[in-house]
């Protein structure tokens, strides 16, 4: 048969203008509730940042001031997870030399302060992000008036509530700030105020805090409060009506065998102290633990005369911070760590009222001269902030 030429069926003029079927207007299925994080863990740790300082119109130089954190964060998120809001506390420890120019030449007693730039950062899957806290200050606080006597300023504030970024993987890494300001107030005995700010950049590591992201799928492992295993309620053989073996009726002759004197039950900590090991009165120590440690709650008493120094727990960087009280007397101590009541370490340390800025810096010393010309270069600035004060006076006139 010959082929035919025209198609059997004329084709459809005009194509169809609605779909066959309606669009879904609602998503069909209601997103998932990422639920909460993981329990909250304490974490402490101190960081050393370089500040410009001016007061009152005067640079007052650069010094390096510690800056101890103190914050809780979860144990573990999950991607869309939301961290509440939580307090944050940081406490700054003053070098001497910024206490001595800020007690003579300024006349201070007390101060206060706040800054407006200070933030948290979130590291995670190659991306940081800053979280500011709007609310860091610091109430009026005592500027201390003697030679060598710690000055430190609390400040406190309010983390606000962060939604953990939907491209965490791994872990999520909580940072200190690279960088921030503080604007302070000196106040002098006859209430009189000297304005002062601060201008901060911080170390090369700024790592607070490590928060684990479980893979998809990966249930985390919450801490156990209590054993793995719950006790029996009943012993697993029936007692027996007579003792197994009958007692003897005559004493023995021999002593039992002596405790083995090298039997410790609390293992030895691997430790170390970062930096040196000499430390003005009042001032802190850092110790390094190995990995094993991290998350221990530690004692520290300093001895020969036990002197309570406070209860620690170890962070996730493997380190603890104690203070040293300003009334330890100079010389050779043992720095000793305890776990429930065994000691798992010593550490010899020298505590010398001379040590970390204690005085007058060499190197100032040394640029003026020496001691003598030290002492005239502190009355040339005196000077300068008398000539300050007349020609602040008379621009008020």
């Amino acid at each position: 048969e010959e082929p035919t030429e025209e198609p059997t069926e004329e084709p459809t003029e005009e194509p169809t203008e609605e779909p066959t079927e309606e669009p879904t207007e609602e998503p069909t299925e209601e997103p998932t509730d990422p639920g909460e994080p993981g329990e909250d863990v304490n974490v402490s740790k101190s960081f050393e940042y370089r500040c410009d300082v001016t007061a009152g119109g005067l640079p007052l130089g650069t010094h390096d001031i510690g800056v101890l954190a103190e914050t809780a964060v979860p144990s573990w998120v999950r991607p869309g997870q939301v961290i509440s809001e939580r307090p944050v506390n940081i406490t700054l420890t003053m070098p001497e030399l910024l206490r001595q120019s800020t007690v003579l030449l300024l006349q201070g007693v007390e101060a206060d302060g706040a800054s407006t730039d200070s933030s948290v950062t979130l590291t995670t899957g190659g991306q940081t992000t800053s979280v500011a806290i709007p609310n860091l200050s610091s109430d009026r606080t005592p500027i201390p008036q003697e030679a060598n006597e710690p000055w430190l300023i609390p400040a406190s504030g309010t983390v606000p509530e962060i939604t953990t970024p939907d491209y965490a993987v791994d872990e999520v890494v909580v940072g200190m700030p690279d960088s921030f300001t503080i604007d302070a107030t000196i106040y002098k005995a006859d209430d009189s105020t000297v304005p002062s700010h601060l201008t901060c950049t911080g170390p090369e590591d700024l790592a607070l805090a490590t928060i684990d992201v479980p893979a998809e799928g990966e249930e985390p492992t919450p801490p156990t409060d209590g054993p793995t295993t719950p006790p029996t309620d009943d012993p697993t053989t029936p007692p027996t009506d007579d003792p197994t073996t009958p007692p003897s009726e005559e004493p023995t002759d021999e002593p039992s065998a002596p405790a083995d004197d090298d039997d410790t039950s609390a293992p030895q900590a691997d430790v170390e102290i970062i930096g040196s090991s000499v430390v003005a009165p009042g001032g802190r120590i850092t110790l390094q633990f190995s990995s094993e440690w991290i998350g221990e709650e530690l004692d520290f008493e300093l001895h020969s005369d036990p002197i309570f120094l406070g209860t620690r727990i170890v962070d996730e960087n493997g380190q603890a911070s104690i203070r040293i009280p300003t009334d330890v007397p100079e010389g050779s101590h043992t720095l000793v760590v305890l776990s429930d009541g065994q000691v798992v370490a010593e550490l010899p340390i020298e505590v010398d009222a001379g040590a970390d800025g204690g005085g007058w810096s060499d190197d100032v010393l040394a640029s003026a001269g020496g001691p003598t010309a030290g002492i005239a270069g502190l009355g040339a600035l005196l000077l300068i902030a008398g000539a300050a004060t007349i020609w602040m006076r008379r621009t008020q006139h």
